[in-house]
């Protein structure tokens, strides 16, 4: 059994964005000094915020592009070919691929798969049998994880739940929120996708402000939908309403100007960003599918609502296509798959209406929020059981 200081682990991940997976992994290797890594990356890019705290951390081995040698670019069918050599040379212990879907044949060395995602996403059964041909044990973020791989990909492999958690230890507000005399600020966070689905709060904040509810929304985040996003605020004439902050560095404040915290999205794996919306004493409401109802607890600390728009309900009310990643999305309650749907817009709009209405239910939201928020384990703890996860498959 390799013990934890001679432990080395291969990183299979992409690095040349900044989202959830990529911050966890640079989250991992720097909570692990005792641990060498080396990262296989995609691509030589990285993410300017990554590039230096990697840079800077002694415990990194090495980090290589499956997509070059040297400076050649090598075509798309010698990158599976050069993946495998990079980790059988560096001399790793154990292979942790970051949620990649991804040929893993011929490898010979141990590997964990830390699904983020990746169940909801639509792959060939056959990309993902390649995937986990040889994959010893698999980490998931959640229970719907979990269940997703199990039930809808025929996973066979042993799999262990280890809850996401902030990358740092948040200040939980001393006192919970009452409802503002003023505006009423909604807060969204993500990547501006299609399965994030901010195009339906949009247009919930649209029919609230028609009902004369005093509400405004503020996103923070990038992604390719922005000017698409930006295109229907101006539609709607909601500019002096609705504003896309881009990529924020300190969500801590962006929290502060919120007064609940709304996640629409169509599918999440877990729903990292209501706990951190917690930490400020806002309550949050969503779907009850998938990993969110998870963390958030209908008429607790939130509101989960049931999404009822399917594919061609959704594209019937907004006029476009629905970013369904897969058929089915996960429900708890049942333990069993369903067809994945939309919040609608109607739906949504009542949620958040139910917060307004009900000052005294939003005050003790707040404060079942903070107590969540007081309750959420360190990322060292997060990064230790992980490390405990990868070792077993060494074994």
């Amino acid at each position: 059994m390799t013990t934890q200081t001679s432990l080395h682990i291969a990183h299979i991940v992409d690095l040349r964005v900044i989202g959830g997976i990529e911050r966890m992994a640079l989250e991992l290797i720097l909570a692990t000094p005792s641990v060498r890594h080396s990262l296989v990356l995609f691509d030589k890019h990285i993410h300017p915020s990554l590039k230096a705290p990697l840079a800077q951390a002694k415990q990194v081995a090495g980090i290589y592009s499956a997509k070059h040698w040297g400076s050649v670019r090598l075509p798309k069918g010698l990158r599976s070919r050069r993946r495998r050599q990079i980790i059988q040379h560096s001399g790793a212990d154990v292979v942790l691929n970051w949620s990649q879907v991804l040929d893993m044949r011929g490898i010979a060395t141990p590997a964990v798969f830390y699904e983020h995602g990746s169940a909801w996403e639509k792959y060939a059964s056959e990309q993902l049998s390649q995937c986990y041909q040889n994959i010893h044990h698999v980490i998931a973020v959640s229970q719907a994880a979990k269940r997703m791989l199990q039930l809808h990909h025929g996973v066979d492999k042993p799999i262990t739940v280890i809850e996401n958690t902030v990358f740092k230890q948040p200040h939980v507000a001393t006192q919970a929120r009452q409802l503002p005399t003023g505006r009423f600020m909604l807060g969204a966070a993500g990547r501006l996708v299609g399965r994030k689905n901010f195009a339906v709060l949009i247009e919930a904040v649209a029919l609230l402000r028609e009902q004369g509810c005093d509400v405004g929304l503020k996103i923070a985040g990038t992604g390719p939908d922005e000017e698409k996003l930006q295109q229907q605020i101006q539609r709607l004439r909601l500019q002096e309403s609705v504003t896309l902050l881009g990529f924020v560095q300190h969500m801590d404040a962006f929290y502060q100007q919120c007064d609940v915290f709304v996640c629409p999205s169509i599918w999440e794996s877990y729903g990292l960003v209501a706990v951190e919306a917690f930490a400020a004493g806002l309550p949050v409401v969503g779907a009850n599918t998938d990993g969110l109802p998870e963390v958030v607890s209908h008429g607790v600390n939130g509101v989960c609502v049931s999404p009822s728009w399917d594919s061609t309900a959704f594209a019937t009310a907004m006029n476009e296509t629905a970013s369904f990643a897969q058929d089915v999305s996960y429900q708890a309650e049942y333990d069993a798959l369903v067809v994945q749907k939309s919040l609608s817009l109607g739906d949504l709009a009542l949620a958040i209406k139910s917060l307004l209405d009900h000052p005294e239910q939003y005050h003790h939201m707040s404060l079942a929020a903070l107590q969540a928020a007081s309750d959420i384990k360190s990322y060292q703890q997060l990064a230790d059981a992980v490390i405990g996860s990868v070792k077993e498959a060494c074994e």
